[in-house]
């Protein structure tokens, strides 16, 4: 059988062809000891994950997506129904119901305790990502604190099918990265993505090098700091393994993006 060095110089022949300028990780990186250590259970990790509270700046979690322009006087969703969708992700998408009943209740508050001042976007939704203009030729991408919406560039127009894997997968090549590291146990992390992509056995992943801290990932150029194995996924979530971790990768914190791999390498024989 083949040793698990092997298995790891595999992967990252595999991941090179992914464009990534992993110099740094291929050269400085140390592969980790497999040890009698059991993965966490999944189910109980995705409870915790659910009560903790990730940062909003850097992890995406409810999601906004406007035909209109943000400056418009009413908004446009593009979603008259996110239920598909969250069945096949980890965020929460506010779709035309659930918009439509906020913008009722931010002006109801208004008229009443405000003096019917004009309520904005940043305050009036609960959703740390919105992108607007959404099937125009350059959709603007938004970070949102709740009180102020930060533009982080010009994203891809979406041009498919209003279908959830379709609306899915355009987001993710949006935000620059496949999934995103939620927390670490010893030699565990847990992980948010697609469920398409992490229902896939045996399939590999690399942490990119100092993405905890942004949101989307615009900039092509990235490296690798740790090589992760899927150990179990459930939906949307997946407990991966560390095989591998730069020297310099420090703690993996909430936050890491991840790039998935898409489709298991072909098994060598014994």
């Amino acid at each position: 059988m083949r040793s698990r060095f092997r298995k790891i110089f595999d992967v990252k022949i595999m991941l090179a062809a992914l464009v990534f300028t992993s110099g740094t990780f291929l050269h400085g990186a140390v592969a980790l000891a497999r040890t009698a250590e059991p993965a966490p259970d999944i189910d109980a990790w995705i409870a915790e994950a659910r009560e903790m509270s990730l940062p909003i700046q850097a992890i995406p979690q409810r999601i906004l997506l406007l035909e209109s322009k943000i400056e418009d006087p009413v908004p446009v969703n593009f979603l008259a129904d996110a239920t598909g969708l969250e069945k096949i992700s980890p965020f929460i998408f506010i779709d035309a119901a659930s918009s439509t009943l906020t913008a009722k209740l931010n002006h109801d508050s208004s008229a009443k305790g405000m003096k019917g001042r004009k309520v904005n976007l940043s305050e009036s939704t609960s959703a740390n990502v919105v992108i607007a203009q959404l099937s125009g030729n350059s959709p603007l991408l938004y970070v949102n604190n709740g009180e102020k919406l930060r533009k982080l560039g010009n994203v891809k127009p979406y041009k498919g099918e209003k279908s959830p894997d379709s609306v899915l997968n355009w987001l993710y090549q949006v935000l620059g990265y496949d999934g995103v590291l939620l927390a670490r146990k010893g030699s565990y992390v847990l992980v948010s993505g697609s469920a398409a992509v992490l229902r896939k056995d045996g399939i590999q992943a690399l942490a990119i090098r100092g993405s905890e801290s942004q949101l989307a990932l615009l900039d092509k150029k990235r490296s690798g700091s740790s090589l992760l194995e899927i150990e179990v996924a459930k939906g949307p979530y997946a407990v991966f393994r560390i095989l591998a971790l730069a020297k310099d990768s420090g703690e993996l914190p909430a936050g890491v993006k991840l790039t998935i791999q898409r489709e298991r390498g072909k098994k060598e024989s014994e």
